[in-house]
């Protein structure tokens, strides 16, 4: 057991150079809400630029290629591109948009065709925490080494590193998470990983019950290296139980299988359907996407100068221009119903989230989102993306305690409070104390087999 708690140890000091001392600085990590404007009297209906599409599950807007273009994403997720004005097809549009993406991100004005690698599932490269699929990693020639994730779909950058920190990362997911015994969903992996997590915690149980059953006896007069790694072991203990416990959490937690964090509606539309455009088109608006509402379809706009309001967004009838009152709520309730499985009419209180908090972090990604409460449920809380008619998260107590567990007794969050900083210096010093003791221990085997 020596081995893999090492493993372990050592690899866990990765973390914080990778995510705060080490992470290369990056021009952009976001951008404002930018304001688009439609010209209204040349732009053409969507009905007519998709007439060839027989349905259309989402709908949005932008400005690639220098020019205003739809993006129609059909119900089996893929994405065509379209001039807004000409109809014109813009070839490999969700790659050129991604480039231009990384490029905007990285301040990068002039480059050579870079590296593009796309990735539709999670890989040991482009973890499960970047939440955003499908991604494509950008890799322009830089003395920096830096690349980019990016996510079209949501406009959002998913990741980004340099060199030092993709070497860190291949370590850390061979040594820390096991990489080499499969995928991150692998059940061999999540298996041997929990079943490797128990017999570390049984170890560390013996030890106590060593160290109780023989203080009295052995303390006093015990050698060295036995004194030695018995005063490691009364110190170091709560460390090793705080890692084991949380961490034979996080790994049994997997066994699961929950991908609710990519679910997408199922919402689909008939093309010939979408004759308006977005009623503040010719006003200006920061962001346009297709809903659908009680059958009906919708345009959802975002206004210009409110995003994070709850009256900012507007919901436009696609086929008469009728605007629906609180629209963005109603359309989130809709959108928990089916992902929840339960009728809207049993939901409680609805919240908009505007910015990460504790029982919302960074990790999710998405903003703004909408938390739908369904009062005595397994699953009491669900958090929508309405901008993307996609699920971000749901709440349950397993989730929650296991959560806890982790951020708290894994990454020790609980010193955010006075320090990030002397946070990731505690976990260091954690992490060192018990490879002490684990190699303190072989030493005490060692002598006894020469004995």
């Amino acid at each position: 057991m020596a081995i893999p708690v090492i493993l372990w140890a050592v690899s866990g000091i990765l973390h914080p150079f990778m995510a705060n001392w080490l992470k290369p600085d990056i021009p952009y990590k976001f951008f404002p809400p930018t304001e688009h404007l439609l010209d209204t009297a040349r732009a053409r209906l969507p009905s007519e630029i998709f007439s060839d599409l027989e349905e259309v599950h989402q709908l949005k807007f932008c400005r690639v290629a220098g020019a205003p273009h739809y993006i129609a994403y059909t119900p089996d997720q893929v994405a065509h591109y379209r001039h807004a004005i000409t109809g014109e097809i813009l070839k490999n549009g969700e790659e050129v948009h991604a480039i231009e993406m990384a490029a905007a991100f990285l301040d990068q004005k002039v480059f050579t065709e870079p590296d593009v690698e796309r990735y539709d599932s999670f890989t040991s490269h482009y973890t499960p925490i970047n939440r955003l699929l499908p991604a494509y990693r950008i890799a322009f020639e830089r003395d920096d080494t830096l690349e980019v994730v990016v996510h079209p779909r949501t406009g959002k950058l998913a990741t980004y590193d340099d060199a030092t920190r993709r070497t860190m990362r291949v370590a850390f997911n061979w040594f820390h998470t096991w990489g080499f015994l499969g995928p991150y969903d692998s059940l061999f992996r999540i298996s041997v990983v929990t079943f490797v997590s128990v017999l570390s915690l049984s170890v560390a149980i013996s030890g106590l019950l060593t160290l109780l059953m023989t203080r009295k006896k052995k303390g006093a007069n015990a050698p060295g290296n036995r004194r030695v790694h018995r005063l490691l072991g009364a110190g170091v203990a709560v460390f090793y139980f705080l890692f084991g416990v949380s961490g034979l959490a996080h790994a049994a937690f997997k066994f699961r299988g929950d991908d609710s964090t990519q679910w997408v509606s199922k919402q689909r539309v008939k093309s010939s359907e979408l004759v308006t455009l977005p009623a503040a088109a010719g006003q200006g608006f920061t962001g346009l996407s297709l809903a659908v509402i009680d059958g009906q379809p919708y345009w959802r706009i975002s206004a210009v100068g409110a995003e994070r309001a709850n009256d900012s967004i507007k919901m436009s009838q696609a086929m008469t221009g009728a605007l629906l009152p609180n629209g963005d709520e109603v359309y989130a309730r809709e959108l928990a119903a089916e992902f929840s499985g339960i009728e809207a009419a049993q939901a409680g209180k609805a919240e908009l989230i505007s910015r990460f908090r504790d029982d919302y972090g960074f990790i999710f990604r998405r903003l703004p989102v909408w938390r739908v409460n369904y009062p005595g449920q397994k699953f009491w809380q669900y958090t929508i993306d309405t901008s993307d008619a996609h699920m971000s998260m749901r709440t349950d107590t397993l989730g929650v305690i296991e959560s806890l567990l982790f951020v708290n007794f894994h990454k020790f969050h609980f010193f955010d409070a006075l320090s990030k900083e002397l946070r990731d210096y505690f976990s260091v010093g954690a992490s060192l104390s018990m490879v002490a003791l684990v190699i303190s221990g072989l030493v005490i085997r060692r002598s006894r087999r020469r004995a």
